[in-house]
């Protein structure tokens, strides 16, 4: 859905062939989470991100993950980087270099903390309607997964800190293009 969009629960309970009333809860439960908006009255609407909102939920990303890594030297005790990184999406390559940075970087949190790991989820809830414009926007992005594999195989806070750092910069300086991609309506068939 396009950024701003009004969602009734009636259109998509019809076009999902379903009651009314669970499409409502979970309109709900999303507008809780803080994924859509309720305006009493109106609706439910997919929120509006700025370039500068994106941007800033990158960068929080960026924080709660070098605090993981401060806090607790990262190790791969309990992650099995195999697992994680193994598996495919329907969006193509691209897409799965992206959620397989993604299931990463979660992994890493949870090893510091699951509070951490629960927040950093939410945070890349919020981000998800920009993930493929994520992929078109990156291109390429295999060396910055290797980057960050090797660095958390290694176990070394240093070079894990300046590769998430890396990776984040490359993210907020893409929100511009993220943001325009994702008003142009980008999606998954599109790609």
């Amino acid at each position: 859905h396009p950024m701003g969009a009004r969602l009734t629960a009636n259109e998509i309970a019809s076009r999902l062939s379903l009651s009314a009333t669970p499409v409502r809860e979970a309109l709900w439960h999303l507008a809780g989470e803080g994924l859509i908006q309720e305006h009493r009255g109106q609706g439910f609407f997919i929120p509006r991100l700025s370039e500068r909102d994106v941007g800033l939920l990158f960068l929080l990303q960026l924080e709660l993950l070098q605090l993981a890594t401060r806090t607790n030297a990262v190790t791969t005790t309990g992650i099995e980087l195999d697992r994680v990184l193994a598996a495919s999406h329907p969006g193509g390559e691209g897409f799965d270099r992206l959620m397989a940075s993604e299931r990463l970087l979660r992994a890493v949190a949870l090893a510091a903390s699951p509070p951490l790991a629960r927040h950093l989820l939410r945070l890349q809830d919020q981000l998800a309607p920009f993930r493929v414009a994520e992929a078109v926007a990156l291109g390429d992005t295999s060396g910055e997964l290797e980057r960050l594999a090797t660095s958390v195989a290694e176990g070394s806070t240093e070079a894990t800190s300046d590769t998430l750092r890396e990776y984040f910069t490359r993210r907020v300086d893409a929100a511009p293009t993220l943001v325009r991609l994702r008003e142009t309506g980008v999606n998954i068939e599109s790609i």
